[in-house]
């Protein structure tokens, strides 16, 4: 499968090279308008159109719009009177009309956004996945990151032999950890103390995942937990993990300096798992930012995980990641997952910054709401599960096999346990 873009200063023009390159067996996947240059002022800026396009075909030479006849009779001799046609026979003029007439019904048509699973019926395998790449596209993950998903599944599926929708999950999330995307939640050596801290902006459910990891820890887990909380800054945040402290029989300590910091570890030296509460900062925040930078730094064991809400747009959460890249995170946590429709951008996220996530949290129920991070739960989410079975249907119009087609299913249940 070969997919590349061109740009053209109409659609009309864009859609003469395509053929031109690709043939009339060309698909449209997308199209957008484009700026070149600047100008002065905004003044000067040209527009042109950029449309990507594929096709399943092995490349070849360049395709001439009239077929494949020889370029020598398309041009006129020297002191020729009339016009192209008038030096062409007949039957080649009939032959040429013939195939601009179904070049334009192919390529023409140009409906970019009823791209369906199964729509081409070329023996090319990636060719029945621009179905999945629209999915991905409506879901938010990049055109990149879509269309090599795409083609790696193509050479995936070509192996297996009946590939229905619980293989196109499967290869899905192999293909995704191939790119770098990776989940990993906290993981308990016996014998050895686990220091974690959750940092991140103000508002995302830092000291609620605290609260139900602990429980999670010492409820389902029987771990030995403790908590400290480093939020001098919002009213009342103490208490607030005072009051789960009371209620999970959990032990909390809270510092504000290096000093208390290392006294408060002192006294939950014994604990298996101690869980530490930071102050949300905000983006003009730098003084706060290199404080708690300090106070982490000198806990040389601590795992940093940064919080990050769901429902966040990919430019914010990109501005997030940079802004708190000082205290080198290790894994990410996104919390309301429930306020959110669309999660490409926190697949973009694990394959651009290659940062594990640990967990997904969905909602304020102490410790319901929360579960282990896995890339099966995550592709879930991206593909419904009436699109999952129509993308990975076999590419055949008989009836027998449309009633022998895949049920995509049943959804994994939620881990809570710590590994």
């Amino acid at each position: 499968m070969q997919i590349k873009k061109f740009r053209a200063n109409d659609t009309a023009e864009a859609l003469r090279l395509i053929r031109k390159e690709f043939g009339s067996q060309a698909v449209i996947l997308s199209t957008k308008d484009v700026d070149l240059g600047a100008g002065v002022f905004g003044f000067r800026k040209k527009c042109c159109v950029e449309v990507t396009a594929a096709t399943d075909a092995e490349p070849s030479k360049t395709v001439s719009e009239f077929g494949d006849m020889p370029e020598g009779k398309l041009s006129l001799k020297k002191g020729t009177k009339g016009s192209v046609s008038s030096v062409l026979p007949a039957r080649r003029q009939k032959a040429a009309s013939l195939y601009r007439e179904k070049s334009m019904n192919v390529v023409g048509r140009f409906k970019p956004a009823k791209l369906r699973g199964g729509f081409s019926r070329k023996t090319d395998q990636s060719m029945r996945f621009f179905g999945l790449y629209k999915e991905l596209q409506d879901q938010g993950v990049k055109e990149k990151i879509a269309m090599d998903l795409v083609k790696e599944l193509g050479r995936f599926s070509s192996l297996k032999r009946g590939f229905g929708a619980e293989d196109l999950t499967q290869g899905v999330i192999e293909i995704l950890k191939k790119m770098g995307a990776v989940t990993k939640p906290i993981k308990i050596i016996r014998g050895e103390q686990k220091i974690v801290a959750m940092v991140g902006p103000a508002g995302v459910g830092k000291t609620t995942t605290i609260a139900k990891l602990a429980a999670l820890g010492r409820l389902k887990s029987g771990r030995k937990m403790g908590m400290i909380s480093l939020d001098d800054k919002k009213i009342g945040a103490v208490a607030e993990l005072g009051v789960y402290s009371r209620i999970l029989n959990v032990p909390m300590e809270a510092a504000s300096t290096r000093g208390q910091l290392e006294q408060s570890l002192h006294n939950l030296r014994r604990k298996d798992v101690i869980l530490i509460d930071t102050p949300g900062i905000s983006r003009k925040e730098n003084a706060l930012m290199r404080r708690m930078q300090d106070l982490l730094q000198s806990v040389k064991s601590a795992e940093i995980h940064l919080l990050m809400s769901a429902a966040t747009r990919e430019k914010d959460l990109k501005a997030v990641l940079d802004r708190f890249k000082l205290l080198n995170i290790n894994s990410l946590i996104f919390t309301r997952m429930d306020d959110s429709t669309e999660y490409g951008d926190l697949l973009n996220q694990l394959v651009d910054t290659r940062i594990p996530a640990s967990y997904f949290a969905d909602g304020p129920q102490v410790p319901e709401n929360i579960e282990v991070a896995t890339l099966d739960r995550l592709v879930e989410l991206i593909l419904k599960k009436d699109h999952a079975a129509k993308i990975a249907a076999p590419m055949t119009r008989s009836r027998q096999d449309n009633r022998k087609r895949l049920v995509y299913g049943p959804y994994p249940e939620k881990s809570y346990a710590y590994s």
